[in-house]
């Protein structure tokens, strides 16, 4: 038996969970659901979607929040479009429909999706903006990390894992 907690117990077992970053004693990228997409449907709203991406594209956003980003925040970034679009994506295909491409790039629809769909992100390092990772460290960070990963896991219960990398986006978008 899985009980659903509350959008506020997942907040706070998220922070609970981020301590083995934490006493590290070096800045890191929380993240988690999007405070403001509509996180008190997180347990209700299936499928519920999950993003992994690698890490933060910078050591500038060391420090940062990435669940205090509003849509403002967002819709400035290519990374979060992109998460957007693809959200919007698999909130509204069908066995029998798929979206129509050209109306998810809109700025109206994006804002929607935000505001619509809870949706949670987290980055396998949290703790290293370079942005270009081989491979191998990323795998080697994931294997330190398991546990930590792994209750990220368990507490948001994702429906959908969907694991995007930056470089993966920018060669979607040039086509």
């Amino acid at each position: 038996f899985f009980k659903q907690k509350t959008a506020y117990e997942i907040r706070l077992s998220l922070l609970g969970s981020e301590m083995c970053i934490r006493d590290r004693g070096r800045p890191y990228v929380a993240d988690g659901i999007f405070y403001s997409s509509p996180t008190e449907l997180w347990n209700y709203i299936h499928p519920k979607v999950l993003f992994v991406l690698k890490q933060p594209n910078s050591d500038e956003l060391l420090g940062e929040d990435y669940r205090e980003y509003d849509f403002e925040t967002c819709i400035r970034e290519q990374v979060w479009r992109e998460l957007l679009k693809r959200l919007y994506g698999i909130m509204n295909t069908t066995q029998s429909a798929v979206p129509d491409y050209t109306k998810i790039t809109e700025r109206k629809v994006l804002k929607e999706t935000f505001t619509h769909y809870p949706f949670a992100v987290i980055n396998i390092i949290k703790d290293i903006g370079a942005g270009i990772t081989s491979t191998a460290e990323l795998k080697k960070y994931a294997i330190e990390n398991t546990h930590f990963l792994k209750e990220q896991l368990d507490i948001l219960h994702p429906d959908i894992i969907v694991s995007v990398s930056y470089t993966h986006l920018r060669a979607h978008e040039t086509k």
